[in-house]
């Protein structure tokens, strides 16, 4: 998962800083000393502006595909929508087996 979702999600962060930072005012900030209790408000914000962005009806594909790849999505019955999904021990997908 760390590898799929959680690199997007920490890529959209770091997009989000960016946009955070191109403000001459947050940049002057940034620069100079933040308080700790200041930091963490600026990370829960970027963190929610991102998991908000991650969640959008058209990202959901990407979503899926990292869960597909991990076999988090895996049925009982090994079929066409476990297609990227490899069991150890499985030879064949059929729509029978359980």
């Amino acid at each position: 998962m760390d590898a799929g979702y959680g690199r997007s999600l920490r890529s959209t962060i770091g997009r989000e800083l960016d946009a955070w930072l191109m403000d001459s005012n947050n940049l002057k900030k940034w620069e100079s000393k933040m308080t700790t209790m200041e930091r963490r408000i600026l990370i829960t914000h970027l963190v929610a502006r991102a998991q908000d962005f991650m969640l959008l009806p058209e990202n959901d594909k990407m979503g899926i595909n990292c869960f597909e790849r991990t076999g988090y999505l895996i049925t009982t019955n090994i079929c066409d929508t476990n297609a990227l999904i490899k069991p150890q021990g499985v030879t064949c997908c059929t729509s029978t087996a359980t």
